[in-house]
């Protein structure tokens, strides 16, 4: 299977999103937006994994959610990857409003449990971020004017989600396979 880690976001998140990325819609052009239940943040891309190596990484990727309390995240100010003079990648960042550092440590503990699992280490810096559109295979996408665009709703982080990526001729489906709380969420001992 095709997997990654990642933070599944609360329909209340979602539907902020959604109404973000229509008022986005009318001011700019040539994006396909990220469909309501595609939006999260990927921890770490795992890609390609047999069923032993779901079955022997899972106990780690358990213990890395535990190292870390619960948090919740805001998403506020809108980029492009590579840059707003290319723009392949429209996203929103995330932060935490009580600065704690716990998304980097959680982000770091499951790298480093990755590395031990015999995973290649990740090229790129972690950029937390949720993606909101990417660039229509036509066209030239032309980034938002204003960066400061944001959500109100407070985005709760209680469990890491180990998701299967299955790629469909209308873009990837998502599927939940195990879920790991946090060191102090509901299911932890």
């Amino acid at each position: 299977m095709r997997a990654f880690l990642a933070i599944e976001l609360p329909e209340e998140a979602r539907c902020a999103l959604v109404a973000l990325q229509r008022e986005l819609d009318r001011s700019v052009s040539d994006w396909r937006w990220t469909r309501p239940e595609a939006l999260h943040l990927t921890l770490r891309f795992l890609g390609k994994i047999d069923d032993r190596t779901d079955r022997e990484t899972r106990g780690g990727w358990a213990a890395a959610a535990r190292s870390v309390a619960s948090f919740a995240l805001v998403a506020r100010g809108l980029g492009c990857f590579p840059d707003a003079r290319r723009p392949r990648v429209l996203w929103i960042g995330v932060e935490e409003p009580d600065g704690q550092g716990r998304l980097s440590t959680l982000a770091e503990a499951v790298e480093r449990t990755a590395r031990m699992a015999g995973f290649s280490p990740e090229p790129r810096r972690f950029e937390p971020h949720l993606s909101l559109a990417r660039a229509a295979r036509t066209g030239r996408p032309r980034a938002p004017r204003s960066s400061e665009e944001g959500i109100d709703t407070p985005i709760p982080v209680t469990q890491v989600v180990l998701f299967e990526s299955q790629l469909e001729p209308t873009g990837a489906r998502y599927t939940a396979r195990a879920r790991f709380p946090l060191g102090d969420a509901p299911g932890t001992s």
